[in-house]
């Protein structure tokens, strides 16, 4: 799914070119999951320099142009969003949801689904682990007496030296 975005005028399509141009300018896996992690902690400048550079690209290799922007020329362009964060989460929202074969306006509930779901696999994983470390309590031990429907008793006391 092709779609589309604009900085200053300038047309960006993302799909297929940008996704696997993106992903070799930020030396990434193809993967959905993969790519949305490149925009949390210290990857998010670059992530987003490459989400339009290669939106740039796909654009000029669709229209049979040759691409004559520098780094400095994308750079510009990437100045022009930060700052603005309903248009840089345009572009970023356009090139996502090319990404997942969803149109940007669904990007943001994806994006909720995909955290919730993460935080489930990470409760559930921390979980385990504590399972893990403390063995299991007998089901007929509450607080540490015997159900009074156990038959056994309590252990004999130890005696101290």
């Amino acid at each position: 799914m092709q779609t589309y975005a604009s900085i200053d005028q300038q047309k960006l399509t993302f799909g297929n070119y940008a996704t696997r141009r993106f992903c070799r300018l930020q030396g990434c896996t193809n993967d959905a999951t993969t790519i949305l992690q490149e925009f949390a902690g210290p990857n998010r400048g670059d992530a987003l320099f490459h989400i339009v550079k290669a939106g740039l690209e796909a654009q000029y290799a669709i229209d049979k142009q040759p691409f004559t922007f520098d780094d400095a020329d994308v750079s510009d362009f990437v100045d022009k969003v930060e700052g603005d964060t309903a248009k840089q989460n345009e572009v970023v929202y356009a090139f996502i949801g090319s990404v997942i074969n969803k149109p940007a306006t669904e990007v943001p509930a994806w994006i909720e689904e995909v955290k919730a779901e993460a935080e489930r696999l990470a409760a559930e994983e921390q979980k385990k682990a504590s399972q893990a470390q403390t063995p299991d309590e007998p089901k007929n031990v509450k607080a540490g007496k015997v159900d009074s429907t156990t038959k056994t008793s309590s252990p004999a006391p130890t005696a101290t030296v």
